[in-house]
């Protein structure tokens, strides 16, 4: 009620924030604005990014495939790389196979890629997963074929890499412990090379999946692995939704799932992000709003008349009646960056006022204050 008389909207998010419900992103939630995307930028000059993709279509160098051990790709993101790769790709496995015999959980190699436009696919195994394994030597696996991959391509001179959500799926492995995995090997590699003074040729590393709760768990565990270095979230535009199911279901055989129908399917349940954006396009109205210095993304109206817009830039730069800002307990405005983001643009002032405001009560998690 209080928002409806002020006409106020707040949405509190921190730089890093985006959550997203189990099930998905709900109609007439945010979620439906686009999927959050992640990026690191390094020292030493390595970026990692985590976005929705179609890993076919990437114009890296490399790509990692989720595969199994006897590089059969029947299904998932292997399904999908060989029929845009062309037959070449099994027969480069194939080949592999017969000479070295089959690959075990954490080894990776590296082949030609075929139609695709990339250079190289990696073909990385991941473990298998039952109630009974070790979290800890399955996270080790999982460690062990990115870091196999990584290291696979730097060894063709590759700049760029697109790693899936290895592991999940069909695989077996919950996804927090897949997506924890990859990030920490990810640093882990980074740092390494960074600290030991050797040279790597990678520069960019994408975390890619076409799954919505798979790219926010995998920005998730981003965000918080790679917390010191500033991890940076944003709202990217929504794009095609890709044309098959998880990355990770490569078939194991022993009746673990049918991959390849199940390639085409996912398209068909629910409205589409295209569709999405069609009918978000008729309800946007004026892009350039009252809201200066800030992009209108999206424009929702409630049956109340309640206007919401989703916008991209900084808070500091709003034109609006009212700017809510999380702050700290002590009431430093140096503590947090859309804190001192705000201290910056409107001066030392400000800190003042909060002084002032703090004198009569302090606040503790939860409380708010006018000033």
């Amino acid at each position: 009620m209080l928002l409806k008389d002020k006409r106020v909207v707040v949405v509190l998010q921190e730089d890093h924030m985006l959550e997203e419900d189990e099930d998905g992103p709900k109609k007439g939630h945010f979620g439906d604005f686009g999927q959050a995307s992640c990026e690191v930028r390094m020292p030493g000059g390595v970026t990692i990014t985590v976005r929705k993709a179609d890993i076919c279509t990437l114009s890296v160098d490399a790509v990692v495939n989720a595969a199994n051990e006897d590089l059969q790709h029947t299904g998932g993101v292997a399904y999908a790389l060989l029929q845009a790769a062309g037959r070449c790709l099994q027969e480069y496995c194939d080949l592999h196979i017969k000479v070295n015999g089959p690959l075990t959980p954490g080894d990776a190699i590296i082949t030609d890629a075929g139609r695709l436009p990339c250079k190289y696919v990696v073909h990385a195994v991941g473990p298998r997963f039952s109630v009974l394994d070790q979290r800890t030597a399955v996270q080790q696996c999982l460690r062990r074929a990115v870091r196999e991959s990584l290291n696979k391509a730097s060894s063709k001179k590759c700049s760029s890499i697109a790693i899936p959500v290895i592991g999940s799926g069909i695989f077996g492995c919950p996804l927090d412990l897949c997506t924890e995995s990859i990030a920490k090997e990810v640093r882990q590699y980074i740092e390494n090379h960074n600290y030991s003074g050797s040279s790597s040729a990678l520069t960019k590393i994408q975390l890619v999946d076409n799954n919505d709760k798979n790219m926010n768990a995998m920005a998730q565990a981003v965000r918080n692995e790679f917390a010191a270095y500033n991890p940076k979230m944003a709202f990217p535009h929504q794009s095609k939704p890709c044309e098959y199911s998880n990355y990770e279901h490569g078939h194991r055989g022993g009746g673990r799932g049918q991959g390849h129908e199940n390639y085409h399917q996912r398209n068909h349940r629910g409205r589409s992000n295209r569709e999405f954006g069609e009918q978000a396009h008729s309800q946007s109205g004026d892009r350039t709003d009252k809201s200066k210095g800030l992009i209108i993304l999206e424009t929702k109206t409630t049956q109340d008349g309640l206007k919401i817009s989703l916008c991209e830039g900084s808070i500091q730069d709003a034109s609006a009646d009212v700017i809510v800002n999380t702050i700290s307990e002590d009431m430093d405005l140096r503590k947090g960056a859309v804190s001192n983001a705000l201290l910056q643009a409107a001066g030392h002032q400000l800190q003042s006022e909060v002084n002032r405001a703090a004198k009569s009560f302090r606040l503790n998690t939860g409380s708010q204050s006018d000033h």
